[in-house]
């Protein structure tokens, strides 16, 4: 407190203790905040939405504390005086990470002519939605995907989730239209389109804050559903090599045939996919010159050569999984001969 007696006098502050200053005639008598604080607040994790902070001072005798809590909010400009918060202990209830994590908080001390403002403490409001399932990247030779991601609320409650697109891997994010359920189900892709694009959800819930997920990136192919590639080897065995989509479950018959039988298939492919199946072979019968040879649908012809000992050509159609594709010889003289396949390939966009 100051005493004015002559000329006016400055107050000092002295850390966290205010000191003023009186005149005695000509001498200066310095007076000491009455007020000390013994416990200053402490950082806090908030536990179910809920925080305390505290602060413990003594005040000489005859003088009597009140207090006042702020606080400072990183989302906002400034300190504010929280209303009611008027007692050594500051109770907090439904925090929440997207409102409060990061608020600062302090407590000024006052009493007649004196005050004293006491240190910030952090608040540290853990955020309730937990990702438990991020999106993983797809590979897909079709024209159809999706991606998941799974979120859960601590204490219950339902997430809300929106999916973004940066399309082919260039520019900003976008919200897909659409997309905010759990799973993102897409349709209509393509290579040309979608090959690159990139995917990631935001989960949101109530007042806490947005949670990301992972990026996902789609890799649309140029079609090999199933790929094989079968080639003569010394004109006596069938030598087969290619690639394939994993799994991709593969039927088919050896290649270096004598049989006398009509309609013989030489080569079998069962799709595990839909698409566009592409088909083509250099196919020879050595003797033969009417041989034909067919490629064939679930064992319906959309394709068959013309005659010749030698035949070259190729066909596509639309497959479906489980379609069998296979490749015939057609004796036209109703006797057989040696019969060749060069070379045969098969696959599906």
């Amino acid at each position: 407190m100051a005493i004015y007696l002559g000329t006016a006098t400055p107050t000092y502050f002295l850390g966290t203790a205010t000191v003023s200053a009186m005149y005695l005639g000509s001498t200066q008598v310095y007076s000491a905040n009455p007020i000390t604080i013994t416990a200053q607040p402490t950082n806090q994790t908030s536990s179910g939405g809920a925080a305390t902070f505290s602060v413990s001072a003594t005040a000489s005798p005859g003088y009597t504390i009140s207090y006042q809590w702020q606080y400072y909010s990183p989302y906002n400009t400034g300190s504010s005086n929280i209303s009611g918060a008027t007692s050594a202990t500051l109770s907090l209830t439904g925090l929440a990470s997207g409102l409060d994590n990061g608020n600062q908080y302090s407590c000024i001390l006052s009493t007649t002519g004196y005050s004293v403002v006491s240190s910030s403490a952090t608040l540290t409001v853990p955020n309730r939605i937990t990702i438990t399932v991020q999106p993983s990247s797809q590979t897909i030779t079709g024209t159809t995907a999706s991606f998941t991601c799974t979120a859960t609320i601590s204490g219950g409650g339902t997430p809300s989730y929106t999916w973004y697109r940066q399309n082919l891997g260039i520019g900003s994010f976008l919200a897909v239209s659409g997309g905010t359920s759990s799973t993102l189900s897409l349709s209509g892709l393509s290579q040309s389109s979608n090959n690159g694009d990139k995917y990631f959800c935001q989960v949101s819930y109530s007042n806490e804050a947005v949670v990301t997920s992972s990026t996902a990136t789609l890799t649309v192919g140029t079609g090999s559903v199933n790929k094989l590639a079968i080639a003569r080897n010394n004109g006596s065995t069938a030598s087969f090599s290619g690639t394939g989509v994993s799994g991709a479950p593969y039927t088919r018959s050896a290649g270096y045939y004598y049989d006398d039988a009509e309609g013989v298939s030489h080569y079998t492919f069962t799709l595990n996919a839909s698409g566009t199946v592409y088909m083509s072979c250099n196919c020879a019968d050595e003797t033969d010159s009417g041989q034909t040879f067919s490629f064939r649908k679930n064992g319906t012809a959309f394709a068959t050569s013309g005659n010749g000992g030698q035949s070259s050509f190729s066909a596509n159609t639309t497959g479906s999984s489980g379609d069998v594709f296979k490749i015939t010889a057609n004796s036209a003289s109703g006797s057989w001969s040696q019969q060749l396949i060069d070379i045969v390939s098969i696959y599906a966009t």
